[in-house]
């Protein structure tokens, strides 16, 4: 796999971020940038569950095919990982995967001079990948992790998809600049995000779009082609999955933030206009319990979609 990274990543984040929080992107590009250098120690499920022992075949398959950011990885077990976390070692990076936990809290509300009501509150954490270590003092420091598809409908393609999207924003943050808070640095990073969109649509002359058939109707089927002038295909998605799965060199893929390489998980192009900034005009799909990643473009791309898409390309 061609490993390389895109400055759009980086300008979007940065410029979609109020200044006040400046300072805790850099201290995450930064611990990004440490975490890498160390050996990754990938911390697999118990086994004995099905969930468990289909999450421990694909995150190895995953790892092993897609990640080329870190050459020195190895998998351990959980119990393996209980022992190596309690030393706080800042020799190491852990990847590990955290699931959904319920937190309650009680609050006592007055109802009366004389008489309050017990309230309770019930939130959640996100769930998936995270990459942390600890830094020399034991203090633990983590980056960007990921979403990761922990249903029994899950594929294999799905951890592909999930290890790509994390890598894709570990190499931007590793080759991120100094987070720019003035507007003549910001002016630079936006005339360079657009050479980089110019040159990559010219990478497209030599690839072809895989466009997910059911994101799309008949009649613009049929006029694709009047939008997109490089080739295509309106293929099932179980074509796009393979053509992940296969690393496939010459496919790229239609979401519904950009066009992305099917090899690397990579935006080749972003539907962020650097002058307007304004992007694809869609509402988001709805995103189904076992279908984490199959929301790509499932719903309707509609002809100002396309009409915007033209606009980017030209």
């Amino acid at each position: 796999m061609k490993a390389f990274y895109s400055i759009l990543f980086i300008f979007i984040l940065i410029s979609s971020t109020a200044f006040a929080q400046k300072k805790a992107i850099q201290k995450m590009f930064d611990n990004t940038k440490e975490l890498v250098q160390r050996p990754l120690k990938v911390v697999l499920l118990k086994e004995g569950k099905e969930k468990n022992d289909t999450y421990n075949t694909y995150i190895k398959s995953a790892i092993e095919s897609e990640l080329t950011i870190i050459e020195n990885y190895s998998f351990i077990t959980k119990e393996e990982y209980e022992d190596l976390k309690k030393d706080k070692s800042s020799d190491f990076a852990f990847l590990i995967y955290y699931p959904k936990k319920a937190t309650t809290s009680t609050t006592m509300t007055a109802t009366s001079s004389t008489s309050s009501t017990k309230q309770t509150n019930t939130t959640f954490n996100e769930d998936g990948l995270v990459l942390y270590g600890f830094n020399k003092k034991g203090k633990k420091i983590k980056t960007i992790g990921g979403d990761i598809c922990f249903e029994k409908s899950c594929t294999l393609a799905d951890y592909y998809f999930s290890i790509q999207n994390m890598q894709s924003q570990i190499f931007g943050m590793v080759n991120a600049p100094k987070v720019v808070t003035k507007m003549k640095e910001a002016r630079a990073m936006i005339e360079k995000a657009q050479k980089e969109q110019q040159d990559n649509i010219k990478k497209l002359e030599n690839m072809t779009l895989y466009v997910n058939e059911k994101s799309i109707n008949e009649t613009l089927k049929g006029e694709f082609g009047k939008y997109y002038k490089y080739n295509y295909k309106i293929v099932s998605f179980e074509d796009i999955e393979n053509a992940v799965l296969e690393n496939n060199t010459t496919a790229v893929i239609l979401y519904a933030d950009s066009i992305k390489s099917a090899d690397t998980g990579f935006p080749l192009l972003s539907f962020i206009d650097m002058k307007k900034m304004k992007g694809f005009k869609v509402s988001a799909a709805p995103i189904v319990a076992g279908t984490i990643f199959k929301d790509i473009f499932s719903h309707e791309i509609t002809k100002k979609d396309l009409t915007r898409l033209k606009e980017i390309l030209n």
